[in-house]
């Protein structure tokens, strides 16, 4: 048994892109050693997850999966998978353009630091994360996958932790260009802690950084949540703790990066994502109305 839960959100994601990257047709979407890793990941939370991982196989128990997506939440796993592409993406092109760090924070089982600090030995790469999933990791991280020194994993829980206090002090250099990535963590944040970490980002961070982070959007009734999720999957989410706070227009985005020095660079919707990555087919699912934003000063 695992010594510490996880958070479900990151564990579903994990599960997630194993699944998508064993599928014949949209299999590309997940880079090379992303799934593998992501097994590595969820094996060293729970040996258990080992059966999971085999019946992702399974053609019956993939169209079970399937059909309970159908039911509950349309186009999730693929929304999950093209939004990792689409952040990877960026982050290849900000370390292209200059970026010297890459911060991911929240990683939850994210797989991009662990994958690219190689790739990019003159890069430095930092986690940030609570100290359960950085203990999953590190277990994972051995043999042929074990870290090099420009990757670390710092401890600490953004909704109550400064992250100034957690990255000064590591391998993190105040000033030099970064990229900062908040996959999903961003919306459940409260507005104080969303200001410190918008504040850091452009003090801190440096005149020539940016971050990439996903928002949702508000829907004509008020409401943040995906469209199309059914009853049964808001309701499952909301026992499980996952809420929205934070749902911003484009106006109300760029007013609010502009009150912290930045500015919008780009705002990827759903729309761009399956032009971008689906070649605009309209048949496959996807989960809409959560946006990949990218700001710079």
């Amino acid at each position: 048994m695992p010594q510490h839960r996880l958070d479900r959100h990151a564990l579903r994601i994990a599960r997630a892109l194993i699944f998508i990257a064993r599928d014949w047709h949209l299999g590309h979407l997940v880079p090379p050693g992303a799934a593998e890793l992501s097994a590595r990941f969820l094996y060293s939370y729970s040996p258990r997850e080992v059966h999971r991982i085999a019946r992702a196989q399974s053609p019956t128990f993939r169209q079970f999966l399937s059909a309970l997506e159908y039911l509950t939440a349309p186009g999730m796993a693929l929304h999950y998978a093209v939004r990792k592409l689409a952040i990877e993406d960026q982050v290849r092109r900000s370390i292209a353009t200059g970026a010297q760090q890459v911060v991911v924070l929240g990683a939850g089982l994210d797989t991009l630091a662990a994958r690219l600090h190689r790739e990019y030995p003159q890069v430095n790469f930092i986690e940030v994360d609570r100290a359960e999933h950085q203990e999953v990791k590190r277990r994972a991280l051995m043999g042929q996958w074990a870290a090099s020194r420009n990757l670390v994993f710092v401890s600490a829980d953004l909704a109550r932790e400064r992250l100034e206090r957690k990255l000064l002090g590591t391998i993190y250099v105040a000033g030099a260009p970064t990229v900062f990535v908040a996959e999903g963590t961003l919306t459940a944040m409260s507005h104080t802690q969303r200001d410190a970490l918008f504040d850091f980002v452009r003090t801190v961070g440096g005149p020539a950084s940016s971050i990439v982070f996903t928002a949702m959007e508000r829907g004509p009734d008020g409401r943040i949540r995906f469209r199309g999720a059914t009853w049964l999957a808001r309701w499952w989410w909301h026992w499980q703790g996952e809420r929205y706070q934070w749902g911003p227009s484009r106006l109300e985005l760029e007013d609010y990066l502009g009150r912290h020095g930045l500015r919008l660079a780009s705002l990827l919707t759903t729309r761009e994502f399956r032009v971008r990555y689906l070649d605009g087919n309209p048949d496959l699912p996807l989960a809409e109305g959560e946006d990949i934003v990218v700001a710079g000063a």
